[in-house]
């Protein structure tokens, strides 16, 4: 299920109190490591490929591509003139959709590896010339990622703007051939792409 996430804000810190710690730790801001690159300037300006990761190189046999099978195939890709890639979504999922209803921000999908393999990838992608940006779906999320189970929790709940909620919901809307608009006991939520 794939659901509007707005760019809501906790306005004060008191609000984080009162929120599970895995809501905490989902909302938290990220420290800024380095951010130094070691790319070319002009890096951006070469040819992308555009990577599905499960579709792309399994490493170990399973039958899922990986981030470790994408490492592996970095020389050749350089070897293309590649000099960027543009990986698909890569964090856990309800996969019914390539990835794109998202349940965690912050980690790797589990089929494709670790955060270790992601920092690996970097690694390597950056020793070759060849830069990595990521498809980091913010628009929408899964009804399973804990920051839509708060904002759904209560009308009252400090992350309730972070979706777009109406009570009573809209009628007459038809997005994809059905009515986006899902109703639970707290109202109902625009979900634009899929119920399930």
């Amino acid at each position: 299920l794939a659901l509007v996430l707005l760019s809501g804000a906790l306005s004060a810190h008191a609000a984080t109190q009162s929120l599970t710690p895995s809501v905490q730790q989902a909302v938290a801001p990220v420290p800024v490591g380095n951010t130094a690159s070691t790319l070319p300037e002009a890096w951006h300006k070469g040819a992308f490929a555009e990577i599905f990761v499960r579709g792309y190189r399994d490493s170990n046999g399973d039958g899922i591509g990986d981030l470790r099978g994408l490492i592996q195939s970095l020389d050749y890709l350089q070897q293309l003139g590649v000099r960027g890639i543009w990986l698909m979504p890569v964090n856990p999922s309800q996969d019914r959709d390539h990835g794109y209803a998202v349940s965690d921000y912050r980690d790797i999908e589990p089929a494709y590896g670790t955060l270790a393999d992601f920092d690996e990838l970097l690694r390597q992608a950056h020793a070759r010339g060849i830069g990595v940006i990521i498809d980091y779906v913010i628009n929408h999320s899964a009804a399973d990622n804990p920051i839509f189970l708060e904002s759904a929790r209560s009308p009252d709940s400090p992350l309730r703007n972070w979706y777009v909620w109406k009570n009573p919901g809209p009628t007459g809307w038809t997005i994809y051939e059905r009515n986006p608009w899902e109703a639970t006991a707290h109202g109902s939520y625009l979900a634009q792409f899929n119920k399930n």
